[in-house]
């Protein structure tokens, strides 16, 4: 399965620290064996799903959309107003 990251998710990650880069790297390493495991959303972000993380006690998340063939990384940030700037 092949992964593209969106510009937008490049330049979240551009801004993590090593330890907090590998802790995305497990998340999307879960995505791959199974990308049917977030959250699926609905609405205006339907197709959309969302993992939950915690870095250093703060809240993220992480936006993806799938089908058969590649897994689009779409966003990574605070949840704070996360799903407002998705949009």
């Amino acid at each position: 399965m092949r992964i593209l990251q969106t510009p937008t998710f490049r330049k979240a990650v551009k801004r993590l620290q090593k330890g907090e880069k590998a802790l995305l790297d497990k998340q999307v390493s879960k995505i791959l064996e199974s990308p049917d495991r977030g959250n699926r959303k609905r609405g205006d972000l339907a197709g959309v799903y969302t993992i939950k993380l915690s870095i250093h006690g703060a809240q993220f998340r992480l936006a993806y959309r799938f089908d058969k063939y590649q897994i689009e990384l779409l966003a990574f940030g605070p949840r704070e107003n996360f799903y407002k700037r998705l949009k």
